[in-house]
């Protein structure tokens, strides 16, 4: 009986798969039809003056929150890969991390200060590169650079719905400290 299933599957799966054809988007003369990607073109892209000023209204906030302990405020300016990656690393969820200072990687906890994993334990300065400076650069993301305590780092910002958010899908694991009692 499977085997008869498989045949006509085989048989009539080529004939069905070409019932209903997508059309075009240059086809499709009704606005409402068209997928929208005025989001990635170059009329919707934030001029570098406004990217210096989001990136550092956005890592100033995250920045004071995470120190401040107000996590609630601090993971709504992360980006939900960012929130997945510290969700998959602590059983009762990223923001509880945040809160306890500690992950599990590699079944040990280890210890971490929230400002210093997805910032800087002090940030003096914030800048954003400019668009032509990176080719992954775009309307959905601003790469910008923050600085701190005689260090540097690297970090990007990504545009969900309305919101900039960090954007930090790998945990960095240089910035965990040593395991911790369980």
């Amino acid at each position: 009986m499977a085997c008869v299933a498989i045949l006509v599957a085989l048989w009539f799966g080529p004939a069905c798969a070409s019932i209903y054809r997508l059309p075009d988007p240059d086809q499709l003369t009704d606005e409402r039809q068209r997928p929208d990607s005025s989001a990635d073109t170059a009329e919707n892209e934030v001029p570098s003056d406004e990217r210096a000023e989001i990136a550092a209204r956005v890592l100033t906030a995250l920045h004071a929150a995470l120190l401040d302990g107000r996590v609630d405020e601090a993971w709504e300016l992360l980006s939900h890969e960012t929130r997945l990656a510290l969700d998959h690393h602590h059983p009762s969820g990223g923001d509880q991390a945040l809160r306890d200072g500690w992950l599990e990687v590699d079944g040990r906890r280890l210890a971490f200060r929230p400002a210093r994993l997805l910032l800087l334990p002090d940030v003096e300065s914030v800048s954003a590169r400019s668009q032509e400076a990176s080719v992954s650069a775009g309307p959905r993301r601003i790469e910008a650079s923050i600085r701190g305590g005689g260090e540097e780092r690297s970090v990007v910002l990504i545009r969900e719905g309305v919101h900039w958010r960090l954007h930090l899908p790998r945990i960095p694991r240089e910035h965990l400290d040593s395991p911790e009692s369980p």
